[in-house]
């Protein structure tokens, strides 16, 4: 069964790498998020929601989040 939140990072940033650096955070930070906490990553919600070019909305970032938590039951 696919990780949500992994699928999400990987869309967006490619990797974990790029989008701990992108948010001054750690990989195993990210990591926490695709493997215990997803909720943890809505904290930085404004900041990956805020860059245009990119194109991420709030919408598209929660429902990674839903996906995973009904996921993991």
């Amino acid at each position: 069964m696919e990780n949500a939140v992994r699928g999400f990072i990987v869309k967006h940033y490619g990797n974990y790498e790029a989008l701990a650096n992108e948010l001054g955070i750690t990989v195993a930070t990210v990591g926490t998020w695709t493997k215990r906490r997803p909720r943890g990553i809505l904290k930085y919600a404004p900041e990956i929601t805020g860059d245009e070019k990119k194109g991420i909305t709030a919408d598209e970032l929660i429902e990674a989040v839903n996906l995973q938590l009904t996921r993991n039951g």
